[in-house]
C-alpha cells in the first residue's frame, strides 16, 4: 500500500503503520528461504514456539486488530498459543506476511477517531488502546524470532540465506 493512497493521518497512526511495516519486512526476512525443518525447530522441544508458529500468532492478532479498526465487534475467541502447532512454507508465509500488511495499514489509515475511542468487545480498553498494545506486543515476538532463528542456524546445519535485517 502507497502512503499516497492514505488520508491525512494523526502522527500516531502514521507511527504504527511504520511500525507495521518494517515488523512485516523483518518477518519475511526471517522466514525466506528458511525450509520447513528450520521453520519448525523450537530452541526447547514443546516449551517454545518455532518461527512459522510465532509467524501465525502475530498474524492471527494483527488480523483481529484489522478487525476492531474496519469495526468489527466480535470478541477475540482464538486459544493463546494454538498457531505453534501449525507449520507452513516460507512461501505461503510471506503470502500471509503481505496480505496482513496491506489489511491492517489500510484499516488504520481509515479508521475514525470515534472508532478509536470506542471499547473492544472486552470492554477493557478501548480501539486505540489495543493497536498500541498488541503491536508492541507483536514488536516483542520480532525479538523472540529473531532469537529462534539466530539459535536455529547455529544448532542445525543448514543451507538457507543469512538473515539480515532489511534484506
Amino acid at each position: 500500500m502507497e502512503p499516497d493512497s492514505l488520508p491525512a493521518l494523526h502522527p500516531v497512526l502514521a507511527g504504527l503503520i511504520t511500525q507495521v511495516h518494517e515488523n512485516h519486512q523483518d518477518m519475511i526476512a526471517l522466514v525466506r528461504g528458511v525450509d520447513i525443518e528450520g521453520l519448525k525447530w523450537m530452541p526447547i522441544r514443546e516449551q517454545t514456539a518455532h518461527l512459522s508458529g510465532l509467524v501465525l500468532h502475530v498474524l492471527e492478532v494483527e488480523n483481529y486488530l484489522a478487525g476492531l479498526a474496519e469495526g468489527s465487534q466480535e470478541p477475540w475467541t482464538a486459544t493463546l498459543g494454538s498457531s505453534n502447532t501449525i507449520v507452513m512454507k516460507d512461501t505461503d508465509l510471506v503470502a500471509r506476511i503481505e496480505a496482513t500488511d496491506i489489511r491492517l495499514k489500510k484499516a488504520i489509515g481509515f479508521v475514525g477517531e470515534a472508532r478509536l475511542a470506542e471499547f473492544c468487545p472486552d470492554g477493557e480498553r478501548t480501539v486505540a488502546e489495543a493497536l498500541i498494545e498488541d503491536l508492541a506486543h507483536s514488536s516483542q515476538h520480532i525479538g523472540q524470532m529473531q532469537l529462534t532463528r539466530q539459535l536455529m542456524a547455529k544448532t542445525i546445519p543448514m543451507d538457507f540465506p543469512p538473515y539480515e535485517r532489511w534484506a
